[in-house]
This record gives structure tokens, sequence and C-alpha cells, in this order.
């Protein structure tokens, strides 16, 4: 095994307005090489088909973590995946359909909630006696 630890990361501005940051504290860098396939099960085929095709991919990670012992955390984090190879998606008709149902549902469930919160804030204020 190779014991040299990989080369430092530099961040890329993710847009035009970006600079990154310059590092107050030892940054975690890393980087990983993985071969990476997802699989999705098709009701009408009743069978495992290929959503993302094996391809290999690259990525490395460089994260900011507070600047010092009174700010911990997470400051800013930059992931860059890169593959050499064509990366296949494959979509179908089923797979858009259960995700637009699955959208419509979280849709949904949030107005419930939005409506259920207005419902309470209105009996609250109902319930409170005029000054």
């Amino acid at each position: 095994t190779d014991a040299t630890p990989p080369p430092p990361h530099t961040c890329k501005p993710c847009t035009p307005h970006h600079t990154p940051p310059t590092h107050t504290r030892t940054p975690l860098l890393g980087s990983l090489s993985l071969e990476l396939a997802l699989w999705a099960f098709s009701q009408p085929l009743r069978a495992w088909e290929p959503l993302l095709e094996p391809c290999r991919l690259e990525a490395q990670v460089d994260a900011k973590i507070g600047r010092n012992d009174l700010e911990p955390g997470l400051r800013r984090l930059c992931v860059s995946l890169q593959s050499e190879e064509s990366v296949a998606l494959n979509v179908s008709a089923e797979l858009v359909q259960a995700l637009t149902g699955a959208a419509q549902a979280v849709h949904a469930d949030y107005l419930h909630t939005l409506l259920q919160n207005e419902r309470a804030r209105s009996a609250t204020a109902a319930a409170t006696p005029a000054v």
C-alpha cells in the first residue's frame, strides 16, 4: 500500500461569485475512488433493473470545521465528483410516475401541516381575551 497522503484538494468556485474562504483551522480533506450502481424494482417486469449503470467515480471532499472552539461545526463543505466514463441513468415512464406521485404526496402533507398550524393559530387567537 502507498502511505503517501493524497494531494490537497482545492475547492473550485461553485458559482462565479463564490470565493473559497481561507482556512483558519486544519481542514478535513479526503478522496475516495468507488464504483457506483443503483438498482430499482420494476413492478411491471417484477424484476430489479439498473437505474444507474455501474460507473467508476472519484470523489474529493474539502471541509472546513469551525474557526475556533467557540464556533464549532461545519463552516464549508466542497464535494467534487468526477468520472472519466459516461454515467448512464435509465429513466422510465414508471419511474417518472412514481417520483411524481411521491412529490405530490409530500406536497399534500406539507399543505395539510400548514392548514393545521393556521387553524391552531386561529383557535389560540380566538381563545385569547382582548385587553
